[in-house]
């Protein structure tokens, strides 16, 4: 991890406990899983993830033939800059992130790159509130396989699940994802 992200994180994480006193913070790095820290390039991790209080499910898309589940994408992997991160390894996967004792949260920011080359993409998030109102926000990214932070809007607050779905792989090609910032 760069130093420049350490020192977002610190610097956020301090933010973040100033002007919300009962709030805590969490980022899921995906680094200090157990199972990925080996990863080099692509390696099947299961079709769940629990870090730090919060669950990431995945799901295949109902004509999936051959689901495979959630991925490390290794530091040897071509375009992920050194980073692990994970990938929903099937065209038009669902990834959902929820607590685990279903408590409410507040989804910052999250990172994306293109999983394959220089490509241009779209991700659609879903949040569903407290309230059961849901909340948008899509993306395009046309930088490639350069790493994105994506900021959310204070509309992504008081969630009991946020979701996305893993491009189709025809026109939109499939994203990596990494360094979750989370309250709650």
């Amino acid at each position: 991890m760069k130093l420049s992200n350490i020192v977002f994180y610190m610097l956020t994480t301090f933010a973040l406990a100033m002007t919300a006193s009962n709030a805590s913070a969490a980022v899921l790095v995906f680094d200090n899983l157990a199972i990925i820290q080996h990863a080099e390039e692509l390696q099947g991790i299961g079709n769940e993830i629990d870090d730090k209080g919060y669950h990431l499910a995945y799901a295949a898309a109902p004509d999936e033939e051959y689901p495979v589940g959630f991925h490390a994408v290794g530091q040897k992997w071509p375009y992920n800059g050194k980073s692990i991160a994970v990938l929903a390894n099937n065209c038009s996967a669902n990834t959902t992130l929820t607590r685990h004792d279903n408590s409410v949260f507040s989804v910052k920011s999250i990172d994306l790159a293109a999983v394959n080359d220089d490509q241009s993409y779209y991700v659609s998030f879903i949040g569903i509130t407290t309230e059961g109102t849901t909340t948008h926000l899509d993306v395009y990214l046309d930088n490639g396989a350069k790493w994105k932070r994506i900021v959310f809007p204070a509309t992504f607050r008081n969630l009991k699940s946020l979701s996305w779905m893993q491009g189709d792989c025809t026109e939109n090609p499939p994203h990596m994802f990494d360094n979750i910032f989370l309250s709650h």
